[in-house]
């Protein structure tokens, strides 16, 4: 078992052999006692099986450490657009706000 405040890294190979091992776990217990043995949570079990699930093998290779999929060009042009469109439709809702107060006080010519 790791050492606490020490995070394991599981390599591809360790992962599959982990989400398989479960897998095959038939018997009332197994898999907690899987889960001990290899000083591992739940969820992360969970989490393995649901990437396998989706995407394949390959989904269960490391990671580059620092990438963050959402800093990509297209994500921050559409995340720019959204706040354009969000201050645009702010801006026209207080137009509206401020014209339903003046037909309201009878203010507005007829």
């Amino acid at each position: 078992m790791a050492k606490p405040g020490k995070r394991r890294k599981f390599s591809a190979a360790e992962k599959l052999r982990i989400v398989r091992e479960a897998a095959a776990c038939t018997q009332r217990g197994d898999i907690d006692a899987l889960l001990r043995r290899e000083g591992i949570d739940s969820s992360l079990l969970a989490a393995w099986r649901k990437q396998l699930a989706l995407h394949g093998s390959e989904a269960l290779a490391e990671r580059k450490p620092g990438h963050n999929p959402h800093d990509v060009p297209a994500a921050r042009r559409l995340r720019r657009e959204r706040g354009a469109a969000r201050a645009a439709w702010a801006d026209q809702s207080s137009r509206e706000s401020v014209a339903q107060g003046t037909i309201a006080r009878g203010w507005a010519k007829i």
